[in-house]
């Protein structure tokens, strides 16, 4: 027969899965909160909403220009020329 001799006690550590599960809700709770955030916050800067107010297309009619040399002119100005009216 055998003579069971207490051992010296240890101390006791909880296990690590609780932690280790905790920790990856945390990461993965971040992970889906971070893209959600910057979608909310996203909208157009002031710089980006000027540049979209000065990039919309107008049209418009320029009477009394009809000689090619004129268009010309108006042309290196930078605007394009769609149509010409002989009025």
């Amino acid at each position: 027969m055998r003579l069971v001799t207490p051992r010296a006690s240890r101390p006791r550590t909880r296990p690590a899965k609780p932690r280790r599960t905790a920790a990856l809700a945390v990461l993965l709770a971040l992970g889906l909160a971070a893209p959600a955030a910057t979608v909310a916050t996203a909208g157009p800067s002031a710089p980006d909403a000027a540049v979209a107010a000065d990039e919309r297309t107008l049209q418009y009619e320029i009477p009394g220009r009809t000689t090619p040399a004129a268009r010309t002119d108006i042309a290196r100005a930078g605007v394009s020329i769609d149509e010409v009216h002989d009025h």
